[in-house]
């Protein structure tokens, strides 16, 4: 997509990533045998309500930075 609007297509590679789910598996704990949590089960965990896929996520990722910084 970056090359549509004239962007770096290799910087790309080199920007700093988190994972939400990753993040939510060590906050709430694995729900699965591969030791990963459904977004789903995470919003649950955190007592959020689930409004589509990308608002949720945007929400539990809030709720789990504020929850790591009170630490």
């Amino acid at each position: 997509m970056a090359d549509v609007f004239g962007g770096d297509v290799l910087s790309i590679g080199s920007l700093e990533t988190i994972c939400a789910m990753d993040m939510a598996a060590e906050t709430f704990g694995a729900t699965n045998r591969y030791g990963s949590i459904s977004l789903a089960d995470s919003a649950h965990a955190a007592g959020l309500d689930f409004i589509g896929d990308a608002l949720t996520t945007a929400a539990l990722y809030e709720m789990m930075k504020i929850r790591q910084a009170n630490r």
